[in-house]
């Protein structure tokens, strides 16, 4: 059997040369074959050969002496750090969870084995990565599929991403049991009647569709989903089919009677016929709406970003650009209009570029009409910019005064705002794909924004700059280098942004509102390259100040309505959507009350993305799951002190890693005290994971004793021998100690410790196993068992649970256990 490490050093040596990415691909999947018994060694080994040896030379006889070589630069430009390469199972797993809204470790059998076939045809080349995600699309899209055509029928847009996060996840969810056993068809059909007739689709439904026969509503609807008519014939095919249903024969019309059990022409008998419609578009893979939703899916499994809560059609659909229209400039006390008598001020229906200097004075109008029209003006603007339908772009570079406005129509509209949108100012735009770019230090929002779900910063904010507005989904933040390197960014999600680092460097906080004890904070990763944090302040004492700070490439998460904080179930998603380095991530919310005034923490990290994360976690997060993330490179302290600021230390808490193999460096100093309850714990993924020790003589002194009794108090599940490491370089130089004679016939883990205690000299460690675990025990500078005497303040232990025969070693080797 072949790993694929070994084919990448075999076509190295074939060739000459690294593998590129395809190739990579390539040789993953054959040493997947290799270890499954898809393909014998000599056959793969036939195939490298085939593929890649060079073909044996021939003597082409006397040639002449060829011209020199032209000298070689000494010294070539440094290409870089090769790019990361995930496997074609990664990058498919990673896709459908995306898609899907849950975790491909969690998908069924039968999804798990067409995802590891899709996987292994992209990697032997049978098939393209894109044909593979569209095949991932048909199979994990369905539910998210059923919500978002429902509701963008009935209701004419989709619903915001936690309303579609909850119809699939909650109880009684798309997701459940109770839909697993419905086919494809009544799960449009189930869903389609209960939002069309009962749900907050009904009005706008009735309205359109109350007075229509079922054949009169089956032909409009059909219209809509398929984008084209259907004629009478048709429509009477489709009514009169006859489907064999419990033990007797129906019509199709029948059917959809028994789901809307309003009448042959009730609302829910032709809601159920919409939803029945819906899945056969989906099916076939035709007419605008199912296009539209294979665009969505296709955006949302890159890296679970995608638009929400818009009209599907409008953002997801095909744009046909208008023609040119008019090229027209104005001065700051004249107007334009599609009517205006000048025509070098006339506006067209088609796509203008109208351009101004010295603003645009109270009273005057620029009105586009129709088009993606170009609008720029510098100088603040006293007047009203107004355009029609269309792919607008508005560029005011100094704002808008108390009496200025921009009203976008429907479409794909952008701002770039270059200066104050003052106090009384409104800007605001129909349609559901509207963006604001913040191109300028200067730029402060007090006047109303509405209608706009997306905000790019291509300048660091004011404080409150984004004060006014509304309806935004997603914050980007792409601050570029040239700002300096001391720029902090704040970002508040007044309205629950989804907040994206992207292409920046820079430090950031972001508050968000929500009340903390339901906290659903959601940041992601794009080429963030932020710096390690080398300091933090802790400032806890209300109301002077009550806050957190941390210098680098920090990513400092605040929710500041703390109402339920007892609670203290907030939690942060963190998307590593590429290749990412982090300093300090914390998060936290300040606390008043007449009972307390504190900083408290946000307990619950989520890891997901296929992106390689490097970065250091505070003690704040006490339950990191990493679980649906890519690999990662972290440090994570738990060894902070209960008299900082009120930040405690981590007693309880959890550490889940990806199968994509991760690397934790941790302290486990001070993990346990008089009140401890249960262990820290640390559950390995199937990749290959290193746990390393940190902080020096004090990185391990987390022994628990109460009562006389030893307690553990960070324990290390799904430790695999000869692929995991534990690392304990920094925490001990001792000399290692056989002590598993002693702790034989051991009663209790109690005694086996004690026993062991009594071998192990001062700065000693010592491995052993009892009850099938094996113990990682370190003696601090005092020589016996114990957890506060000596310079070190205590011993250590670790438990690696259900495994034993681990070799532990010094130097250079590369064992399970390693200790220098």
């Amino acid at each position: 059997m072949y790993t694929t490490a070994q084919l990448i050093s075999i076509y190295t040596s074939l060739t000459g040369v690294a593998p590129d990415v395809v190739v990579q691909l390539t040789l993953d999947a054959w040493a997947t074959q290799s270890q499954t018994g898809g393909i014998s060694d000599a056959q793969l080994m036939d195939r490298m050969n085939s593929t890649w040896a060079p073909p044996t030379p021939v003597d082409p006889g006397p040639s002449p002496e060829p011209d020199p070589e032209p000298t070689p630069d000494p010294s070539p430009p440094d290409p870089g750090p090769p790019p990361v390469v995930f496997s074609p199972s990664q990058v498919l797993n990673t896709f459908y969870a995306a898609i899907s809204r849950g975790s491909f470790a969690a998908a069924g059998s039968v999804d798990s084995q067409a995802l590891n076939a899709l996987a292994t045809k992209v990697g032997s080349g049978s098939m393209t990565l894109a044909d593979a995600q569209a095949a991932v699309i048909k199979m994990a899209g369905q539910s998210v599929s059923v919500v978002n055509l429902t509701y963008q029928f009935f209701t004419g847009s989709t619903p915001y991403q936690t309303g579609v996060d909850y119809l699939i996840g909650n109880p009684s969810g798309l997701a459940s049991a109770y839909y697993q056993g419905f086919s494809l068809e009544n799960r449009y059909i189930n869903f389609a009647t209960n939002l069309g007739k009962v749900g907050e689709g009904a009005a706008r439904f009735a309205a359109a569709y109350g007075g229509l026969s079922l054949a009169e509503a089956l032909g409009k609807a059909y219209a809509e989903i398929f984008g084209a008519p259907p004629g009478d014939a048709k429509i009477r095919e489709l009514l009169d089919a006859q489907l064999p249903v419990g033990g007797q024969t129906i019509t199709r019309a029948d059917y959809f009677a028994s789901f809307g059990q309003d009448g042959p022409n009730g609302l829910g008998t032709k809601a159920a016929m919409v939803g029945w419609l819906l899945a056969e578009a989906v099916k076939a893979g035709v007419g605008p709406y199912a296009k539209a939703q294979d665009a969505f899916l296709a955006d949302l499994g890159g890296d679970g970003i995608a638009k929400f809560h818009v009209d599907l059609l409008g953002a997801y659909g095909p744009h046909v650009a208008p023609p040119a229209g008019a090229s027209l400039s104005f001065a700051q006390n004249q107007s334009i209009s599609v009517s205006a008598a000048d025509a070098k001020l006339r506006a067209t229906d088609n796509s203008d570029v109208i351009a101004g200097e010295g603003g645009l004075g109270a009273g005057q109008t620029i009105a586009t009409g129709g088009g993606d029209d170009r609008v720029t003006i510098s100088g603040v603007v006293d007047g009203k910019i107004v355009l029609g339908d269309g792919n607008s772009v508005v560029t005011l570079s100094d704002g808008l005064g108390a009496s200025g406005s921009v009203t976008f129509g429907r479409g794909s509209n952008t701002l770039h705002l270059g200066g104050k949108l003052a106090a009384g100012a409104s800007v605001s735009a129909a349609g559901f794909d509207n963006t604001l770019h913040i191109t300028s230090t200067s730029a402060l929002v007090s006047g109303s924004v509405t209608g706009f779900q997306t905000i790019v910063l291509d300048a660091p904010p004011a404080a409150g700059a984004l004060a006014g507005m509304k309806d935004a989904q997603l914050i980007y933040d792409m601050v570029p280098s040239n700002f300096g390197e001391d720029v902090k960014v704040n970002i508040t999600a007044a309205n629950h942004e989804t907040v994206v680092l992207k292409d920046t460097a820079y430090g950031v906080v972001i508050t968000d509102s929500t009340v903390a004890g339901a906290s659903e904070i959601v940041v992601h990763l794009d080429n963030f390259t932020g710096a390690p944090t080398t300091k933090v302040d802790y400032r806890n004492n209300p109301p002077v100040s009550a806050y957190y700070s941390a210098d680098g490439g920090s990513i400092t998460i605040v929710s500041t309505n703390d109402i339920d904080w007892q609670t203290r179930t907030g939690k942060v998603t963190l998307y590593v959507d590429s290749d990412s380095t982090a300093g300090m991530i914390c998060g936290y919310f300040p606390v008043f009350s007449m009972a307390t005034s504190a900083l408290r923490s946000l307990q619950v990290l989520e890891l997901r993305g296929t992106g390689k994360l490097t970065a250091q976690i505070f003690e704040t997060f006490t339950q990191i799951d990493a679980t649906r993330g890519g690999a990662f490179d972290l440090t994570y302290s738990v060894a902070g002190r209960t008299w900082i600021d009120g930040l405690k230390t981590v007693q309880v808490g959890s550490f889940k890693f990806s199968d994509w193999g991760g690397k934790l460096t941790v302290g486990l100093g001070h993990a346990a005290d008089k009140d401890y309850s249960a262990p820290m714990t640390f559950t390995l993924g199937a990749g290959a994971d290193t746990i390393v020790a940190a902080n020096g003589a004090e990185g391990l002194n987390n022994l628990a004793i109460v009562d006389k009794t030893v307690f553990v108090t960070a324990e290390v599940t799904g430790f695999e021998k000869g692929v995991d490491h534990l690392v304990l370089d920094a925490v001990s130089h001792g000399t290692i100690v056989n002590v598993q004679a002693a702790v034989e016939g051991a009663s209790s883990l109690t005694q086996a410790l004690t026993l062991a205690a009594a071998k192990v000299a001062a700065d000693g460690l010592a491995v052993f196993t009892y009850g099938g675990d094996t113990y990682v025990y370190i003696q601090d500078d005092l020589a016996g068992l114990n957890m506060t005497g000596g310079g070190h303040a205590g011993d250590g232990l670790i438990k690696l649970a259900g495994v034993t025969g681990l070799s532990v070693v010094t130097g250079a080797a590369n064992g399970d256990i390693h200790w220098a």
